[in-house]
Parts: C-alpha cells; sequence; structure tokens
C-alpha cells in the first residue's frame, strides 16, 4: 500500500508542476505580452524587469530582439512556448488523467479542474 501511495503523489506533484510551469507561471505571460512589441515599448511596460539586474539576464533566456528592434522568442522561449502547448494539450484531454489513474490503478484529479 506505501507503494501506490507513493505513486500518488508523486503523480500528483509532476502534474502539478507541470500545470504551474505551463499555466500559472507570469514568465509567459509576460512573454506573450512582450512578443512583437519593440523593445523600448517592452522596458517601459516591464520596467522592473528591465532595471533589475538580478532578473534581465534570466529573461534574456527567453526574449531576443530581431532587427527591426522587435522582441522575438530566443531559441529557448521557442522550446518553452512548445512545451506550453504540449503542457496544455495534455491538461486540457480528461482522458490523459483517466488513463493515468486506470494504468496505476490511482485517484488522481486534474490540476487544470482543481487549481484553475
Amino acid at each position: 500500500m506505501e507503494e501506490k501511495e507513493r505513486m500518488f503523489e508523486n503523480m500528483k506533484q509532476l502534474l502539478t508542476s507541470i500545470y504551474n510551469l505551463s499555466f500559472s507561471n507570469p514568465l509567459i505571460t509576460i512573454m506573450e505580452q512582450l512578443k512583437g512589441r519593440s523593445t523600448l515599448q517592452a522596458e517601459e511596460a516591464y520596467g522592473e524587469i528591465f532595471d533589475n539586474p538580478s532578473v534581465r539576464p534570466y529573461f534574456h533566456l527567453f526574449l531576443g530582439t530581431d532587427e527591426a528592434g522587435k522582441m522575438k522568442l530566443s531559441n529557448f522561449g521557442r522550446a518553452l512556448e512548445s512545451f506550453i502547448e504540449y503542457a496544455h494539450a495534455f491538461l486540457d484531454d480528461d482522458d490523459t488523467i483517466a488513463r493515468i489513474n486506470k494504468t496505476f490503478d490511482l485517484k488522481l484529479s486534474n490540476p487544470l479542474r482543481d487549481l484553475a
């Protein structure tokens, strides 16, 4: 029985982590809002990021600037965007959670439904 409880907790944590990374992450919101804006607009909109030397380098992992001075996703940003799309599709499909429950004989609920 202890093994099943551990499996339940691990799967629950995994689903919650996927949710937190893809739905409730403020970085994702900021990335979406800044894509296509000029660098000046971005700096004005999110001065707390651009003016903070401890945050700015991490932000630039996800966004860069094109030749026209517009914000665009970096390779890492595009990878995160792809992960988000897959995570949304994964959690938006209730059959996914049902299959996990059936396979491992668990009673997990979908964090998208619980936390949203």
